[in-house]
């Protein structure tokens, strides 16, 4: 009997010392982009994950080991969830500028009925907010932030050990302060094509009043599309240090909320 009861009190904190990690880096694989997007299959995640935990779990300080099938075990693991998905969040709302800056500028420029599935968010975006997603994703591979993201979240086995304490309110208002930072960038990046476009339309109008035997609606649509398309094309140089300053913003958020930074 006291060997069982000896096997039993290792077992359970093995399994301790890998369980509680893993569902942090889960939650984080989850919400991630690229880690994290809708045609990447679940098994595949499920297994990134548990080799992302493997590789952790001896650099990082050991969690508290408690009856697996308890209630404080299940607040463990609700904290865990909730620390690895919101700082996979607050990454992924990086990405969010340039969804809201391509549905802006497509809906103004008439492109707006044109939409494809995102892959990252499940959802039908325009094309222009499509572009941008694949460029914003090559740049953050290009830019080394997944291995940026794999380095935040072994820090913040530091800042923030396994435990039930974690994830406190002030923690979760500074995200949603943080999101609202985002949709202004976000309106920031379509404005210049905003500015060109009511130029566009006001000098429509003006031909219209002055000749009104011409279909506006036939030459208008080519025109504003034109446009549109070579202001986008301006302004792309513009999007790599916009992006750049972005993810640095995204990880000194990260450090200052959750790392403690």
């Amino acid at each position: 009997m006291a060997l069982v009861s000896v096997a039993a009190g290792e077992i359970n904190t093995l399994v301790s010392a890998y369980l509680w990690p893993f569902f942090r880096i889960a939650g984080l694989v989850g919400a991630a982009p690229i880690f994290g997007v809708q045609f990447v299959p679940s098994q595949v995640k499920l297994v990134f994950a548990m080799a992302i935990t493997v590789l952790l779990v001896p650099l990082i300080p050991p969690g508290p080991v408690i009856e697996l099938f308890s209630p404080q075990a299940f607040l463990i693991l609700l904290q865990q969830l909730l620390i690895g998905l919101s700082i996979g969040v607050v990454v992924n709302m990086l990405f969010n500028i340039f969804i809201v800056g391509g549905q802006i500028i497509a809906t103004n420029m008439g492109l707006g009925f044109a939409t494809v599935v995102d892959p990252q968010g499940g959802v039908s975006v325009p094309v222009l907010s499509q572009f941008y997603i694949y460029l914003t994703s090559l740049m953050f591979l290009a830019l080394n932030g997944h291995l940026l993201l794999i380095e935040v979240l072994s820090h913040s086995f530091t800042a923030m050990p396994v435990g039930i304490g974690g994830m406190e309110q002030e923690m979760l208002w500074q995200m949603v302060q943080w999101a609202g930072e985002i949709f202004s960038s976000g309106v920031l990046l379509a404005l210049p094509a905003l500015a060109a476009l009511l130029l566009v339309n006001v000098a429509l109008g003006v031909v219209m009043r002055a000749a009104p035997q011409f279909n506006i609606m036939s030459i208008g649509f080519p025109i504003t599309l034109t446009v549109g398309f070579i202001v986008v094309m301006v302004s792309l140089p513009a999007i790599v240090p916009l992006f750049t300053q972005g993810l640095i913003g995204s990880m000194s958020f990260i450090e200052r909320v959750f790392l403690g930074g």
